[in-house]
């Protein structure tokens, strides 16, 4: 592989972000689709089927230049349109600019894509290479774009769909390393200065310094930028919030500014009255589906007071204020009241932001309102504390083959049957939820006749379980139950359709293994760990039965030898070790 070009001027005067790889990798980066990981100071997309994006969350632009170095590494590759590239005013996977290079049919190309649908916008021949680095940079300014290879312009159009967003990294089909990545530019204008406190708030803040650590308690991805309060973390969960510690008020007035930047659900909005129970009101705007919104949260069920239509746009600043005052609740947006409701069921608590689904910024925060008529109790407890916690372990196969044995894999044709463990990590139990197993061919489609889906009565908290991927008796994985070589996966969801709230834990239930992994052994000698008896000074002895927890998912502990055997995979079929 060439090394990498030499960047002048890096990191770029008055970039925005920047990530040299060198230390691993920063924080903010988000990501969707694909195997991302950082090996030997560069940033790495390993899987070479689809689209695979990453980005820095928290920074949007409007004046936007990204550049990084790419490199086609001619070592895993796959069949496909192999590009890799930048996407700019990007305000989530469906609305973007995206500027690539196209191993294929070795063009440079810039794209739109709006809605989900993609027009090309300019196409131009370019010599690619494999293990060769191209310093790649993507502008926009106004409505135009430009794209530039190793310092040249080779591309330049106008267009003025999208106007601000997220910049960052996309690939399709390929296998790809960057380095050097930055962005530059200008961000979005606040409208209008940021107020100062007012003599009725009980509490105020404008994030003008970095007092998040002191003064908050969050659940998300929260973090001051730039002076506001980011939350960067996506996905299904239902408690994204943050409350100033020890600040309580009966009639509540919480005012904000905020903007949703991204995400599919795209909700920003306020909590009021939250208790230690999970207990709150909320007032939001949920820009995906034009709402405005007032809910009540009550011992963990959600119940809708109050749903009107409202338009509202991303990366547009939005003043939010949420009365709850005596028994009546009013959202408003920029002074206008926008939706109602009446609820007596909670007459004091905390209050504070809170996002669903979406990246947002908040400038500043503030809350009035009078003092509860009783004492506070301490912030509400841990999310572990509140929620199940559903987790699928590891998938075990039968039958299963000593790690030294010269036979790895069953025959084809040979009945197989896979086991999936999993737990209940939360200090809540989990009600009814159904599992859905299925197989999946290298490209990811299913395979006919495979898909089982169980109902579980539910699990206790704190408690494991086994499941088999069977239907009416019978091993269904390849849809027969019998083996195949290839390599195909073997995939369990948990809790397929939702049915069990797990507040911030919905991340860790989609579980699949490739078939034709291979068996790795660890040796660890007898001066280095005893076994149930004399142990390392200082530490407790360790039973056998807790040791393959403490190696992985699904280890398996040798006593007689001092083995474990991991039947997992190195990157011969892609996926990671324990």
């Amino acid at each position: 592989m060439t090394a990498t070009p030499t960047v002048s001027g890096w990191p770029p005067a008055g970039a925005l972000f920047w990530d040299d790889f060198d230390n691993g990798l920063k924080p903010a980066w988000q990501n969707s689709g694909g195997n991302w990981a950082v090996n030997s100071g560069r940033y790495e997309q390993s899987a070479n089927l689809g689209e695979a994006y990453s980005w820095p969350g928290g920074i949007t632009c409007t004046a936007c230049d990204v550049e990084a170095t790419i490199t086609f590494p001619s070592a895993g590759q796959g069949g496909g349109e192999r590009s890799i590239g930048l996407v700019l005013r990007m305000i989530d996977t469906q609305n973007l600019y995206l500027a690539d290079l196209r191993m294929v049919s070795q063009e440079v190309r810039m794209w739109r894509r709006v809605g989900g649908n993609w027009s090309p916008i300019l196409i131009q021949p370019f010599t690619v290479a494999y293990d060769t680095s191209y310093n790649f940079k993507f502008t926009a300014h106004g409505s135009t774009l430009q794209v530039y290879v190793n310092g040249a312009r080779v591309l330049e159009a106008t267009d003025s769909s999208l106007t601000q967003g997220l910049a960052g990294l996309r690939t399709s089909e390929a296998h790809a390393v960057y380095d050097n990545f930055a962005i530059a530019g200008s961000l979005p204008p606040t409208p209008v200065p940021t107020p100062t406190a007012r003599p009725d708030q009980i509490f105020f803040d404008d994030f003008s310094a970095d007092e998040l650590a002191s003064i908050w308690e969050t659940v998300g991805q929260w973090s001051v930028q730039n002076g506001a309060l980011v939350q960067t973390l996506l996905g299904g969960y239902t408690d994204i919030l943050a409350w100033p510690r020890t600040v309580y008020c009966a009639d509540c007035v919480v005012t904000t500014r905020a903007r949703v930047e991204g995400g599919d659900g795209r909700e920003f909005g306020l909590v009021a009255r939250a208790q230690d129970n999970g207990s709150l009101y909320m007032f939001d705007l949920r820009q995906s589906a034009s709402e405005a919104r007032i809910w009540r949260r009550l011992d963990g069920i959600w119940q809708p007071l109050s749903i009107v239509t409202y338009t509202s746009e991303v990366n547009r600043w939005y003043e939010l204020r949420f009365e709850a005052v005596g028994n009546t609740l009013r959202g408003y947006v920029d002074g206008t009241l926008a939706v109602s409701a009446q609820d007596s069921s909670l007459g004091w608590g905390m209050a504070g932001p809170r996002t669903g689904d979406a990246l947002a910024r908040f400038d500043w925060l503030g809350i009035a309102g009078s003092t509860p008529p009783v004492t506070p109790t301490p912030t509400p407890p841990a999310a572990i504390d509140r929620y199940p916690d559903l987790d699928a372990l590891y998938i075990g196969r039968s039958p299963q083959y000593a790690w030294n044995a010269e036979k790895n894999w069953p025959d084809v044709g040979e009945p197989v049957e896979f086991t999936l463990y999993l737990a209940n990590k939360g200090r809540v139990a989990a009600g009814p939820f159904k599992v859905r197993w299925e197989t999946l061919v290298q490209d990811g489609q299913v395979v006919p006749g495979s898909v089982v889906v169980q109902e579980v009565a539910g699990l206790a908290a704190g408690t494991s379980m086994t499941l088999r991927y069977r239907d009416s008796g019978a091993g269904k994985a390849w849809g027969d139950g019998r083996w195949r070589d290839g390599p195909y996966r073997v995939r369990a969801v948990v809790d397929v359709d939702h049915a069990v709230d797990e507040g911030p834990f919905e991340v860790n239930n989609d579980l699949a293994d490739f078939t034709n992994a291979l068996t790795l052994a660890f040796k660890v000698e007898q001066d280095q760990l005893s076994i149930g008896g004399a142990n390392l000074p200082g530490h407790p002895p360790i039973a056998p039965a807790l040791i393959p927890g403490k190696i992985g998912r699904s280890a398996r502990w040798h006593s007689s030898t001092s083995i474990f055997t991991v039947p997992r995979t190195s990157t011969l079929a892609g996926t990671e070790i324990a």
